[in-house]
Order: C-alpha cells, then structure tokens, then sequence
C-alpha cells in the first residue's frame, strides 16, 4: 500500500534533518529524487549517527546478534555467510575494502539500541549460563564494571544449502556486552562488544570488530594523504575524540534510486543539455549495461574504467543533486548561500554523508527493481502524486502506477534502467506505454569508439553525461578522444535553442548520426 507524508518519512527511515534537505534540492533542482531505503533495523542506528559505507565497501551486513546491521571483520558473522561458499565471497570483499583504505573498529553500541535489539527486535538474549570472562569482570581497576553475556537468537532456515561446519557452529557463539558506565542503564551508556569465536579459549573474549570509513583520505587533486581530512567530496571528517570515535563503524548506506528533471523548469542541468564541452570542463556520455550485457565484455575494466572512481555511472546533474543533498553543494546549484548554512545545529548531519554514489538507474547489470524506495516530489508537481511531497513505495504495481504519471508528461524525462525490463515492461504496456522509449537516452554508441573493437553491447543504451572535475577527479587524456566524436554526432538531438527534442526521443523517430 502507497503511504505518503509524515508516515511515508516514518517508514523510510528518513529523519527530518535529511527529509527537509532532499525536499530543498527537489524543488530547487524541480526534480522528483528517489531514495531508495534501508532497512527499519538500520534507521535508528543512522539517526545515531554512524557512518555509511562508501562506495568501496561491498561486503555484506550482518543480520543477526548485537552486531545486526554492521560489517563485521570477521566473514562468517554475515547474511553473506549463509549462502554456498558465501563466507568465503565475504572474505574477499572484506580485503578490498580494506585494500581500499576501510579500517576496522570495535563494535560500540549505546544500551538504548541493546534495549531495541533484545525487547523490540528479538534478536538477542540475554545468556545467564556462560561465565564472564576474567577480563570482563570488575575489579579495583574496574570498580564500575558491569558485563552481560547474551547469544543470537536466529535459527538456521531449512533449505538453506550445505552449510559450512564454520557457520553452523555460528549459533553457539556467546557475545559479551561490557560497559564502565556508573549508571550501566542509561540509555546513552556505551557498551563494547566482545565474542568467542575460538572454543578452545572459553575464557578469553575478542573484541568483535567492524569496518569503519578511514581516517586517513587520500586528497582527490594531489593524491597526498591527509589525517582527518573534512572535505566537500568526502565528507569525512569528524572530531575524532575518543567519545565518538565509535560512530565511525560503518552500516549500510542510502541509495539515490533515480532523479527525473522537469526540462521545461531545468534543462540546463540536465544530462542532454550537459552533453557539451567547456573550456575546462570535458562531459562525455555513459551507457548502462543491461542484465546479459555484462557476458559480452570481454574484459569489465572497459566498462569500470570510465566510471568516477569513487561515485561510479554518474552524471552532472546527479553530481550537483548528490552534493547539494550531502549538504556540500549550493542547493540550487547556482546560488551562493550553502544549505548548510540553513539547517539546525547538528553538527553530526552536516558533515555526514547521506549518499555515497550513484543511482540505482544507472547501476550496469540489474536484473529487477529493487523496492522499498522513498520518493520527495517538488512542489510544483504534486498533483502527480495525489497532491503529496513525500511517498513510500514498495510494491512493484505501485511504482508502475507512479512512473505512469510522469512518462504522460512531455516535460519529464523518466530513465528506466535495461535490467528493470523484466518488472515493468508488461505491466507498463498495459498502460500503453513503451518501457523502451524510457531507457537511457536512445542510439547506440559505436563499440570501437567506447568498448574497444572486440566489445558489443547491442542492448545497451547511451546513458549519461560524466564530469569528472564535478567530483575533482581530472580526465586522462585518453578519454578527450572517446568524448569528442560522441558529442559531434549528436549535435542532433537538440532543436532550437539547444533544447532537446524529447518528444521525438520518446516517439522513436529521432536517430543519431
């Protein structure tokens, strides 16, 4: 069932802070920004204030015990870990990412979110047989030390596959919750998290570590390291006192589902009429590879090599709307007033990154929609949404229903990607709508031009505009070769005025050079 207002926020997950800077840029930008949302478990830790995983992290959370929606160190505590050889798969992300700079971090939680995991989510219990390691227990240096022992209380589904004896033994593992606090009930009082995962040292606890974003940054245009570094493209930067330090500890991170742009209010930042050079500024276009497209690359570095290396299949436009959404862009995109500048005083909100990358409409190689998604709609536009700003959706049928409304319109364009053909083309055609009219911008780029002689990607579509210096990474000058021809044989996609001539886009009847 469409939800909307307050109740389709509440559902999302989505705290007021962020729901009224989406809101800003949606008006602003007159785009309708789809987030698509994480979790009920992973809101009240993300109105905490932990941090997100970036781009880099594509190990999984882990769904079970006191470290429920972490990335936890070791790879059998992980959804991951339940699949076929799938510990062994979560091991290898888990070495990229600290590969790429991801550190590790002992699980802290607050009693609060204990309280939730225990009596609202069920998902632990307190364990009074296990004894308490000696390092654990109080004592004259400790004298405030107070220590509960408690186990997961998930149960292994049957059907599952043959699970690794590793796994199996995952849900005898006791996990020790210890705290210094003098009022250990207090609901801000901070507990570390302790496990056993070796059982012939029953009495000695390890500190269950997760992943957290780095301290250290590498800066973007000298590529010198840099300690703690605060900057507008990363957003990482924290005071690292010792009370805080904790929140570092990553958990899974909102997606930017989709953006359509109303042209008739903004085309000036939108992907057809950034697909220009400038002076400094080198825009080329980007394509997103269908389901079976990714078996025709002979080589996937040809793809990944022209996406931005840490926001992946991006645009300018969505550049500006993520920036401006993280709160370290103009709003408008165009005024000199940050809409920093403009929020209340939480300090935590600013400086953390509420996006990480790109849309979910450019992600290559998708097989379905992914749902539950949060939608904000301008002002301006509300009729199309049964006059509301904010919807939840989480039903395929309703997507169809709310996509409709703005495929009828000439002065939207609406992006499906090619993996999402299988749950909505039929259900669209029986709208009288033509799912391939709404792919990535229509006509095919030649191969040898993007791919390399040997490539073929038939189904896929031309797809973005990408610049680069948006995210202050410079263009090698490699790409000035594939970029040019691109632009000069679509000079045609545009009538008078530079504006594009979307209806003959969307009847078919417009075609590249």
């Amino acid at each position: 069932m469409v939800s909307y207002g307050s109740t389709a926020r509440h559902k999302a997950g989505i705290d007021d802070v962020n729901h009224t800077r989406i809101k800003q840029v949606a008006d602003n930008f007159h785009s309708v920004i789809m987030i698509r949302c994480v979790s009920p478990d992973n809101a009240s830790l993300n109105h905490a204030n932990y941090e997100t995983k970036g781009f880099h992290i594509k190990a999984k959370s882990c769904n079970f015990g006191p470290m429920r929606e972490f990335i936890c160190s070791d790879p059998l505590l992980s959804k991951q870990a339940f699949k076929a050889d799938g510990w062994k798969k979560q091991k290898k992300y888990l070495k990229l990412a600290k590969d790429d700079g991801a550190e590790e971090i002992g699980l802290t939680l607050q009693w609060r979110r204990i309280k939730e995991l225990r009596d609202d989510l069920h998902v632990i219990s307190e364990d009074k047989i296990s004894p308490i390691p000696k390092q654990l227990k109080k004592s004259a240096n400790n004298p405030n030390r107070h220590t509960i022992a408690c186990k997961a209380t998930f149960k292994l589904s049957p059907g599952k596959p043959q699970l690794d004896p590793k796994v199996r033994d995952i849900k005898d593992y006791v996990y020790f919750l210890s705290t210094d606090a003098k009022d250990p009930e207090a609901l801000d009082a901070l507990y570390k998290v302790y496990y056993v995962p070796n059982f012939l040292l029953p009495n000695h606890a390890e500190r269950l570590m997760v992943l957290a974003n780095p301290t250290v940054m590498r800066d973007y245009k000298t590529q010198q390291s840099i300690v703690g570094l605060e900057d507008d493209s990363t957003l990482l930067g924290r005071d690292f006192q010792e009370s805080t330090d904790y929140l570092r500890a990553v958990i899974a991170d909102y997606d930017l589902f989709g953006v359509w742009t109303n042209f008739e209010d903004d085309y000036e930042s939108h992907y057809l009429h950034s697909l220009r050079f400038d002076q400094y500024l080198l825009r080329f276009r980007r394509c997103v590879p269908g389901r079976d497209a990714i078996y025709n690359l002979r080589n996937i570095d040809s793809f990944v090599k022209f996406e931005d290396t840490e926001m992946g299949n991006l645009s300018a436009n969505l550049t500006k709307i993520i920036r401006a959404i993280n709160g370290s862009d103009k709003v408008d995109g165009r005024s000199n007033q940050n809409y920093t500048d403009q929020t209340d005083a939480n300090a935590d909100h600013r400086r953390r990154k509420f996006l990480h990358h790109s849309d979910e409409t450019g992600r290559p190689c998708l097989d379905a929609v992914d749902l539950p998604i949060y939608i904000v709609v301008p002002d301006k536009y509300s009729d199309l949404a049964n006059y509301h700003t904010e919807v939840f959706i989480d039903k395929i049928d309703e997507f169809v229903d709310f996509a409709a409304r703005f495929c009828s319109r000439d002065d939207f364009l609406v992006e499906f990607n090619p993996g999402w053909e299988g749950d909505l083309k039929t259900k669209l055609a029986a709208k009288d709508i033509t799912f391939s009219n709404f792919l990535p911008i229509p006509g095919a780029v030649n191969n040898s031009e993007t791919f390399g002689r040997d490539n073929r990607l038939g189904v896929d579509r031309i797809r973005r505009i990408v610049s680069n210096d948006y995210v202050g990474h410079r263009l090698p000058d490699s790409r000035t070769q594939i970029a040019q021809p691109l632009y000069t044989q679509n000079n045609n996609y545009y009538g008078p005025n530079k504006t594009p001539r979307l209806a003959e886009l969307r009847k078919g009847t417009l075609q590249p050079d």
